[in-house]
């Protein structure tokens, strides 16, 4: 019970953090989204989200990343592949 309340909060603070800032980091992503940080690296690489903003450390992500970001997963648990989805997003 403690341990799901936490991930509760953890997650409440992270949503609340987007919702008045907009500027995510990667582990920001990775924990409202349910991806590995190897995975938005890879969903950039192909396209399929765009590149985070600013440059070098300063970078960040923004909602439109995580929204970019659950549209592919939902496509993906849809059924369609990384390929299909390029196609339909027009990358």
């Amino acid at each position: 019970l403690v341990q799901s309340h936490y991930l509760d909060t953890t997650y409440h603070d992270t949503y609340f953090y987007i919702m008045n800032d907009n500027h995510l980091s990667i582990q920001d992503l990775v924990e409202l989204s349910g991806v590995s940080r190897r995975t938005v690296r890879y969903y950039v690489q192909r396209g399929l989200i765009p590149p985070p903003e600013g440059a070098g450390r300063g970078h960040y992500y923004t909602r439109d990343h995580l929204e970019q970001l659950q549209r592919v997963r939902a496509m993906q648990q849809a059924g369609h592949s990384l390929n299909e989805i390029a196609a339909l997003i027009g990358t």
